[in-house]
């Protein structure tokens, strides 16, 4: 049997190219299964429970007591922050007498966190209550605030050197324009305000967790095969994400500028994130759904621009340790 396999495959004969094709998908498949064998005991998240058959919450409703448990690990939280922090203490060069971090979106607090140990004045901003708890809860001594960004008053004048706006969360602020506003009133001159920013049309739309529960990601990345949909099993519940890019003139997005409060969003490049949860035992469903006002890079820096900002560096996030050559960040720098 070896000795016909070794034929077949070392044949020049056209018939047999079907038969190679076959043998070698077959093996990369038998690869695959043994690596989702050593990958899937480290995805061990439980607590997913429910009464309710099905549950959905939107925006900033998602944000709860579940949520704030399971973020870190669907987000990769530590991993992706210890690299973006080399990155920013290395280009920006700050100092633990004088520099002050404000970090935006600070979520479960773990980059005020690893400031803070490395000597560092840092503080959060959430607009979640429960992440601000949960940050409170796991890191006494750092300092958070459950707040807005588009209210100038959260911050006096001239306070902080960095202020960090990663994994995002650029996206999750409609009105940008008061957002820079707001930066350049709190940031010291010469201070760094850093953005994470991404192809809209081109980024990786999976969640950070398809890294280790996906065994296709490497061939995927290597063919340049765009996924929007992550899948994961979990201990006690399965997990689902998926993107949807709405044109512009799309019933979605339609809906989406009607609900705004703004008229500036109305003209934004919506996307929806929809994140889904299915207990194993009960069926039941948690859905979560996001609306993010992702427009393109070059808007985005036009409008930072023009309140103030200059652009000091600029890295693809492979650089600095990521996988995605579709996103980046963007250090701006607040002038005298």
């Amino acid at each position: 049997m070896f000795s016909y396999i070794h034929a077949i495959l070392n044949s020049e004969n056209p018939k047999y190219i079907v038969l190679q094709l076959l043998f070698i998908m077959a093996i990369i498949y038998l690869v695959i299964k043994w690596y989702q064998t050593l990958v899937k005991p480290f995805i061990t998240q439980e607590g997913f429970h429910q009464n309710e058959a099905y549950i959905i919450k939107r925006n900033q409703d998602i944000y709860d007591d579940f949520y704030t448990e399971v973020y870190d690990e669907l987000h990769d939280t530590e991993q992706r922050c210890q690299k973006e922090l080399i990155q920013i203490i290395k280009t920006t060069e700050p100092s633990t007498q004088n520099s002050v971090f404000l970090d935006v979106g600070s979520g479960t607090g773990y980059t005020v966190s690893q400031l803070r140990e490395a000597g560092y004045r840092a503080y959060g901003i959430d607009k979640s209550n429960a992440m601000v708890e949960h940050s409170e809860k796991k890191y006494p001594e750092a300092e958070f605030k459950c707040g807005d960004v588009a209210e100038p008053m959260n911050f006096e004048s001239a306070t902080f050197t960095h202020v960090l706006c990663s994994h995002f969360t650029i996206y999750h602020i409609e009105d940008k324009k008061t957002f820079f506003q707001n930066c350049y009133h709190w940031m010291k001159p010469n201070g760094y305000l850093i953005l994470h920013l991404a192809d809209r049309a081109e980024f990786d739309a999976t969640m950070p967790i398809d890294e280790k529960a996906n065994a296709w990601k490497p061939l995927q990345r290597l063919y340049g095969i765009r996924t929007t949909e992550t899948n994961v099993e979990f201990a006690d519940y399965t997990y689902k994400a998926t993107y949807k890019f709405p044109s512009s003139n799309s019933a979605a997005a339609a809906s989406a500028a009607a609900a705004s409060a703004t008229a500036a969003t109305a003209t934004a490049a919506y996307v929806v994130l929809t994140e889904t949860f299915t207990d194993k035992q009960t069926q039941h469903i948690r859905q979560n759904e996001y609306t993010m006002s992702m427009e393109s890079i070059d808007t985005i820096l036009e409008c930072a621009k023009k309140n103030g900002f200059l652009i000091h560096a600029k890295y693809e996030s492979t650089k600095y340790g990521g996988k995605d050559k579709h996103q980046y960040m963007y250090i701006l720098e607040r002038p005298l």
